[in-house]
C-alpha cells in the first residue's frame, strides 16, 4: 500500500462487476470506523474514454448526492505526458483519468475515505491508481470531497453513460492506532 502508517484493516465487503451499471456499498458504512480503505482491481468500462466516478448517499443508497463535490486529479504517463484535471463544483467525484475498454487495460488502485460518518467534517478521499491507457501506462493521484456535512451512509461507483464490464472493489474499515 502507498500510505504507510500503523493500521489494521477489517474486511467488510467485496463487490464484483459483471456488465454492472454501478457498484454500491449500502450496508457497511457505519460509525464503527472513521476511515475506510478501498482496493480496486481491473475495473473495465464497456466503452472507452469514460471516467470512473464516485457519489455519496446520506440515506443508505436510496438517493445519491448530486452537488457539492470537489476533486483534483494529477497524472503522469510513460510517454512523458503529465496533466491535471479539477473541479470545484462537480456532480460527482472523478476517480482518475479516462479509461480504456480494452480487456487487458483495467484500472487498479487504492483509496482512503475519511469522515464519512462525521456529521461535522466533509467526507473526503485520496487515492492512487494505475492503468494502461491505449498504448501508454498511466499513474494518477486523486483527492476530493463533498462539502456537505451530513453523515455518509453509502457510496456508489459508476461509469457515466457506460457499464462496468468487470472488476472488483473491496471495502475495509481502518482501525486507527
Amino acid at each position: 500500500m502507498a500510505y504507510n502508517y500503523p493500521r489494521t484493516l477489517v474486511f467488510l465487503e467485496t463487490k464484483t462487476a459483471s456488465a454492472s451499471a454501478s457498484i454500491e456499498f449500502t450496508s457497511k458504512i457505519s460509525s464503527n470506523f472513521s476511515t475506510y480503505y478501498l482496493s480496486f482491481r481491473d475495473i473495465l468500462p464497456s466503452s472507452g474514454s469514460k471516467n470512473l466516478t464516485m457519489t455519496f448517499s446520506t440515506d443508505n443508497g436510496s438517493t445519491y448526492l448530486a452537488t457539492n463535490y470537489r476533486y483534483l486529479i494529477g497524472y503522469v504517463r510513460d510517454d512523458g505526458v503529465s496533466n491535471k484535471s479539477s473541479s470545484g463544483a462537480a456532480t460527482s467525484c472523478r476517480i482518475g483519468d479516462t479509461l480504456s475498454n480494452t480487456s487487458t487495460k483495467g484500472v487498479s488502485g487504492e483509496m482512503y475515505l475519511y469522515n464519512l460518518n462525521s456529521g461535522t467534517y466533509s467526507a473526503s478521499y485520496k487515492g492512487y491508481f494505475i492503468h494502461n491507457k491505449s498504448t501508454v501506462l498511466e499513474s494518477s493521484q486523486v483527492c476530493g470531497d463533498n462539502t456537505g456535512t451530513t453523515a455518509v451512509t453509502a457510496i456508489k461507483f459508476e461509469i457515466l453513460t457506460a457499464n462496468i464490464t468487470s472488476g472488483t472493489i473491496t471495502l475495509y474499515g481502518v482501525v486507527e492506532p
